[in-house]
């Protein structure tokens, strides 16, 4: 919601929008989650209408609200499963559309044929939208791109540029992955279309489709793109076999794919998160979900170098588990722990406010039990690389994104494997109980193409 407002006087902003243009608000909810986004009903002539209105991010994406549900409009006027558009709030940037039945999170499916079903209707729909013509989105306000190469990182540049103009800090690996997409863009020709950026986000009630949703990503660029999202998609959704969905594409499209450039953009996709979430890591506002970003960007990172060794065919090894000490912290965060735990909450925004002080906490508690001898192991391994072990993690990082910049990829092996360990390591203590949710997206390899 816009920062300048407060909730109530953003309710009030939005309540008025929906009085004016669709009719009396009878249940106003704020949804207890990272981004500003309600659940309304709304009466008219005597019927219930239920809208869900969704306001913008705490990271740029590539699609400004409006123009995210332009997009959304044309999907649903050209037969693509996507909610009904009722129109823009300008006061508070949120577009309000009609709330679908159903669910998103595909693990709540128990019948695997089912999920399996939902699975590839959504692959149908993919391939209709990409099929649909480009210049349906530039009239609604999307940009093309210039030539091939473009057209391959449509994506990838305009994040680049985002994170480039707002780094802070020394970031080797993001720098180690983004010169390296530059470095391997796929050579040829490939179709414009229509992609969502970040795809199976998705709407399914009954076994059926209901709605694609999430466009905030969206662009005009490589259908392969979209495609490549199943293998990071399915270690928080559990999508299924990403090969056999992967041919399921192939075979309705009718088009053979390149499965060398699928594999690239698993890379620069993977990339793209860490890079989108960087300056909420290194500088978040009060109100940011800092956890849940924490784990994004360094799940993205694992999933991207592990992707990054597929291409490269390399063979990377599993980090081994360290053992567990204690310091003068650690009966201090254990009695936090428990304070927070026996805080009385009674709405959901309280509950949903608690489990996030949880998780920092039981993280700073894997810190307390691991973070030194993790600590003391990347510097003994960067200073076998650069020649001298650096004196503490900034001057290592600092040291070693100077030599990223500098090593054209000469190092890229050495390079992979020492990130890679860095970041099992990061994504081992991100593994808290509280985070069950996303245990797979950090821990999981990623689902074979073939």
């Amino acid at each position: 919601m816009p920062d300048a407002l407060p909730v109530a006087d953003t309710e009030r902003l939005l309540a008025a929008w929906i009085e004016r243009n669709i009719g009396k608000v009878v249940r106003l909810d704020l949804e207890p989650r990272w981004r500003a986004a309600w659940t309304v009903d709304v009466e008219k002539d005597g019927k219930i209408i239920p809208l869900y209105i969704k306001g913008p991010r705490e990271v740029q994406a590539l699609v400004p609200v409006k123009l995210e549900g332009a997009a959304l409009d044309v999907l649903n006027r050209n037969g693509i499963p996507s909610p009904f558009q009722y129109g823009y709030c300008e006061e508070i940037d949120a577009i309000i559309m009609e709330r679908l039945p159903g669910d998103s999170r595909l693990e709540n499916i128990k019948d695997i044929a089912e999920r399996d079903r939902v699975v590839d209707q959504y692959v149908q729909a993919m391939v209709a939208f990409h099929t649909l013509d480009p210049q349906l989105f530039l009239d609604a306000g999307f940009k093309p791109p210039n030539d091939p190469t473009e057209l391959r990182l449509a994506q990838f540049t305009k994040i680049e540029d985002t994170y480039l103009a707002n780094k802070r800090i020394p970031e080797p690996c993001n720098e180690f992955l983004r010169l390296w997409v530059h470095r391997n863009v796929p050579k040829g020709d490939i179709r414009p279309a229509f992609i969502t950026g970040d795809a199976f986000q998705m709407i399914y009630h009954q076994g059926a489709l209901r709605a694609v949703m999430d466009l905030e990503m969206a662009c005009i660029g490589d259908p392969l793109l979209d495609l490549c999202c199943i293998r990071m998609r399915d270690l928080s959704e559990k999508t299924g076999s990403a090969a056999i969905i992967t041919r399921r594409y192939e075979e309705l499209s009718g088009k053979p794919l390149d499965l060398k450039a699928l594999r690239f953009h698993l890379v620069a996709f993977s990339a793209v998160s860490s890079l989108l979430i960087s300056g909420l890591i290194s500088a978040p506002p009060d109100t940011t979900d800092y956890f849940e970003y924490h784990v994004y960007y360094h799940g993205s990172l694992r999933i991207a170098l592990e992707g990054l060794a597929e291409v490269m065919e390399i063979a990377l090894e599993p980090l081994p588990e360290p053992k567990q000490t204690t310091s003068p912290q650690t009966i201090h965060l254990k009695m936090l722990a428990l304070a927070v735990e026996q805080m009385a909450v009674s709405t959901d925004m309280e509950r949903y406010k608690r489990s996030k002080a949880q998780a920092e906490i039981a993280y700073l508690q894997r810190q307390d039990w691991y973070g030194t001898a993790y600590d003391n192991d990347y510097l003994d391994e960067v200073g076998a690389l650069l020649g001298s072990r650096p004196a503490t993690i900034a001057d290592a990082e600092a040291r070693l994104e100077a030599f990223v910049q500098s090593d054209h990829g000469k190092s890229d092996a050495a390079l992979l494997r020492l990130f890679h360990r860095q970041e099992l390591r990061q994504c081992f203590l991100a593994n808290i109980p509280q985070n069950r949710r996303l245990q797979r997206f950090l821990r999981e390899p990623i689902a074979p193409l073939t």
